[in-house]
């Protein structure tokens, strides 16, 4: 769905359960994104290898840091953090070289590999560490930085525009809750914004 349908879903999803009530757009949006998340975080659990089906290309420079002699991307959109190595950055890979490949690392493992004699003999991989701000790389060279890379993100549903299709997970919870029914009974423990004096276009919600 478009981003924009799914808050008015929410919206009117609302207005049934409290017809007087008023609700930001940045509150709908916040508890859109937190039931996202969770749902992201639940699939995740269940195999890492499913929040594939809900990433978003983005085609990134490469820059260098001559200070620490490294090459890194700083991160065009938030992510959602998860717990593996790969984080909210699923796959990363070259624009023309595709016989090389990038394998998430973490710190201890990129020390004990640099100290390594056989560092830099391996040269067709590419490893690469996830922060929140940015991803390191290691082995990367200057050809493949000229070109940039393609990052496959899971990110938050606050980094989508208002005509971007985001694709919600279709599964139930243990307790049986869908999207909908989590975000209702988030609604329903979370009192409404009153907007009485809002005059701001942008907060405005429509069916």
């Amino acid at each position: 769905m478009i981003k924009s349908e799914i808050r008015s879903l929410v919206f009117n999803e609302a207005q049934r359960l409290d017809p007087k009530a008023r609700y930001h757009a940045r509150f709908l949006d916040a508890v859109i994104e937190k039931c996202l998340s969770e749902m992201l975080w639940e699939l995740y659990a269940l195999d890492p290898h499913y929040l594939q089906r809900f990433t978003v290309t983005c085609i990134s420079t490469v820059d260098y840091e001559a200070a620490a002699s490294l090459y890194y991307t700083t991160l065009p959109v938030k992510i959602i953090p998860f717990p593996d190595k790969a984080s909210g950055v699923r796959r990363v890979n070259t624009i023309t070289q595709p016989s090389m490949r990038f394998y998430p690392a973490d710190y201890r493992e990129m020390d004990a590999l640099r100290s390594s004699s056989y560092f830099k003999e391996v040269t067709d991989k590419i490893l690469y560490i996830v922060t929140q701000e940015r991803v390191v790389y290691y082995g990367m060279t200057a050809a493949i930085a000229a070109e940039g890379v393609i990052m496959e993100v899971i990110q938050p549903f606050s980094q989508f525009d208002d005509t971007d299709t985001v694709y919600i997970p279709e599964f139930r919870d243990g307790e049986g809750m869908s999207f909908d029914d989590r975000v209702k009974r988030k609604l329903m423990n979370i009192p409404p914004v009153d907007l009485s004096e809002d005059t701001d276009e942008t907060n405005k919600v429509t069916k």
